[in-house]
């Protein structure tokens, strides 16, 4: 099995220019947590996942900050921050990591690997530079658990 035979095609992408606001109101109708960010052209830039929604709500400017008890720990500060930021293009303030993909001739193997090693929810397939689909986690699970070779796993 392979990573062209695990992935979801037509998953959508999103575009480094759109902003946080619209690329958190996608992430939370996604099935998978995560939306991968791919140009106009289809050429992959990184992957923007829920798990680093936390990290954009902080200021900026507490970069280096240990301790953050000096911060008001009210939802409605929390709403006008994040509101000041959603307008801003993803590209701006997301970290992404166009590195953490599998090539659609990859194993199975190296599908479970490459989600072992991400941090976020689904590992991009890319060929070419272009993003022709993605794995979840919960693709792969599925794959391994419904799979004729793992019937006795589950017994």
């Amino acid at each position: 099995m392979t990573a062209a035979d695990l992935m979801k095609k037509g998953h959508g992408s999103v575009s480094p220019a759109d902003t946080i606001g619209e690329i958190v109101d996608r992430l939370l109708t996604s099935a998978c947590g995560a939306l991968p960010v791919s140009h106009a052209d289809g050429f992959h830039v990184g992957v923007l996942s829920v798990a680093e929604t936390p990290r954009l709500m902080l200021p900026q400017h507490l970069g280096g900050v240990e301790d953050y008890s000096f911060i008001p720990d009210a939802v409605a500060d929390q709403c006008v921050h994040f509101s000041a930021i959603s307008s801003l293009p993803v590209s701006s303030v997301a970290r992404l990591d166009p590195d953490e993909v599998v090539e659609p001739t990859n194993s199975l193997i190296e599908a479970i690997r490459g989600l072992a090693q991400c941090e976020t929810v689904c590992l991009p397939v890319v060929s070419g530079g272009r993003l022709p689909g993605v794995i979840s986690r919960l693709d792969l699970l599925r794959a391994v658990v419904t799979d004729d070779g793992a019937a006795g796993v589950r017994s």
